[in-house]
């Protein structure tokens, strides 16, 4: 059963996709496409684990120079990650 206005709903999914994608959210994919828990990656570019998780969650800014330190891991350019 779809309820209108949960997050199930074909309204809200179709509101979200027209959202920009954030920063932390695309840290994720990249994370776990790569197959790296956060606490590996996040020795990767000196950080904590939970750093990396509030990232993730949009709880924590990714800064410039964090942005950089992620992108050289995936080799993207590093203002994908700057909301």
């Amino acid at each position: 059963m779809i309820i209108t206005g949960t997050p199930f709903s074909k309204k809200n999914q179709v509101q979200s996709a027209k959202r920009p994608v954030k920063g932390g959210v695309l840290l994720k994919e990249l994370r776990v496409r790569e197959k790296l828990s956060q606490d590996a990656f996040a020795g990767r570019i000196q950080e904590t684990q939970a750093n990396i998780s509030r990232m993730e969650n949009g709880k924590k800014t990714i800064t410039k120079s964090v942005a950089k330190r992620i992108a050289e891991q995936f080799n993207v350019d590093y203002q994908i990650f700057l909301n």
